[in-house]
């Protein structure tokens, strides 16, 4: 049997990774890697031998990027290290320093990039280490007592701050100056919408006979989310529900969720706010959101991410609209479960847990297998038809709206029209891709056909918050 040529082949798989075809390319890399680890064992020229080793070391590399696509940071340094072990180049290294920062190991990740030639190969995160402080990245975060961050004074040059409309243009004008908000005031409105939040149940249920827009997954992508809003001019529909993550990936997590804070602060009756696995202590640290406020507020640091980690910890999990649409982050548990169940959980927690009801809600992703099957994100399940029918019989519902997962169209549709998953961040983490949401229509009654999903592409311009 004639040996593969693994640069020929290889090159195949990297055309199906630019069509993001991931899966299709790793099955690739990985049968290349068999071949090459083979051929290399037989090799006896000490030249061939070299050149084989470059090129495993190449789809080690590519393996690696690809688990990364996949959201397995795990693997991507396991197969980074695997490239590093053959290759010693600099763009292997750079890699597995953006990867070390990407899981919260600062230290190392600066060692790597301390000791790199050309330190422009991470990309744009040079300028974020190089304003991040050591002792800020090193310390734990004590969490303030709720109480202190309750109590918290404020005090600005004009008295108390006027939380409407006008505010939020000077906030995004602001924001499109690339200028930081003073501590005083985030803190302002971190308290204005702990309040809001604090008292109110697990879920939330909404009844109109107006349109009604729900969003998925904006992750720091601030002047995306402003603008779609501006496009779909927020005073034109009745309620828009934001699903959860709001933070982490993108560059702009802190501008993001402060936008829709104060949208809900604004239009408390038009705005609401789903919790979704990113607004947990544990993946804003090693994710990007802890490294973000660092590098913004450095010596404020501190007390800022501690006010944050407090409020997204009193965010609602799920919203029921007109009753019969579930609207969740994840999915569901295996367990059978019912919104009384939901609205017993104990939702006021900043780090992980062990509640697979909570995990479920929070982490789960549908698949087309009848029951249930084990998630690869180790945490909640792959949850199918059967396990999604048996929830909404036992509540009386109809239909499963959530995000949780990169799409590259923005949506998709499971479980024949009853599960709908959107996301909205379009040009995700640099991928050619498009965002969407959901547009319920009129007098909505939880049916597929009474509903309108549209997709929309990246910003143009860095635009100011219209009415």
């Amino acid at each position: 049997m004639p040996q593969l040529n693994l640069k020929e082949e290889r090159l195949k798989g990297n055309e199906l990774f630019k069509k993001h075809n991931f899966i299709l390319a790793l099955e690739i890399y990985k049968k290349l890697v068999d071949e090459g680890e083979h051929q290399l064992n037989r090799e006896e020229n000490n030249e061939e031998k070299s050149e084989l080793q470059r090129e495993l070391s190449l789809l080690y590399f590519n393996m690696s990027v690809t688990f990364y696509r996949l959201n397995d940071l795990n693997k991507a340094v396991t197969f980074i290290d695997k490239a590093i072990s053959l290759d010693l180049c600099e763009r292997f290294k750079g890699k597995k320093a953006f990867y070390l920062l990407k899981t919260g190991n600062y230290k190392e990740a600066l060692e790597i990039y301390n000791s790199l030639n050309n330190k422009s190969i991470i990309g744009e995160l040079p300028s974020m280490i190089e304003g991040i402080k050591c002792e800020i990245i090193e310390k734990e975060f004590n969490i303030l007592e709720f109480g202190e961050f309750i109590n918290f004074e404020f005090e600005h040059e004009n008295g108390n701050i006027k939380f409407d409309i006008d505010f939020i243009v000077k906030v995004t004008q602001e924001f499109k100056e690339q200028r930081l908000l003073p501590s005083k005031v985030v803190f302002a409105i971190l308290r204005e919408l702990y309040a809001i939040y604090s008292n109110q149940d697990n879920v939330i249920f909404i009844d109109s006979q107006e349109e009604i827009i729900v969003f998925g997954d904006t992750h720091g992508q601030y002047f995306d989310t402003l603008s779609i809003i501006n496009q779909i001019q927020i005073s034109s529909v009745d309620k828009i529900i934001f699903n959860g993550d709001f933070v982490d990936r993108g560059y702009n997590s802190f501008e993001n969720f402060i936008f829709v804070a104060l949208l809900k602060i604004v239009f408390p009756d038009k705005i609401f706010i789903n919790r979704g696995n990113h607004e947990f202590y544990e993946l804003n640290i090693t994710m990007g959101f802890y490294m973000e406020v660092c590098y913004k507020y450095k010596e404020n640091a501190s007390k800022i991410f501690s006010a944050f980690t407090q409020l997204f910890s009193v965010l609602p999990i799920a919203t029921i609209v007109n009753r019969n649409t579930f609207i969740v982050h994840g999915g569901l548990p295996e367990e059978e479960i019912t919104i009384s169940d939901i609205q017993r959980l104990n939702r006021k927690i900043t780090n992980s847990t062990t509640d697979n009801v909570l995990n479920g809600l929070l982490w789960s992703d549908p698949t087309e297998v009848d029951l249930c099957a084990p998630s690869r994100r180790g945490v909640g399940v792959l949850f199918g038809e059967t396990i999604l029918n048996r929830f909404l019989e036992k509540n009386n519902l109809c239909l499963l709206i959530r995000s949780h997962e990169f799409i590259e169209k923005g949506y998709k549709i499971n479980h024949n029209k009853k599960t709908i998953t959107i996301f909205s961040s379009p040009n995700y983490c640099n991928a050619i891709s498009r965002g969407a949401y959901v547009l319920l229509k009129k007098n909505f009654d939880g049916k597929f056909d009474n509903l309108e999903i549209i997709d929309f592409g990246p910003h143009s311009e860095e635009e100011i918050f219209k009415v």
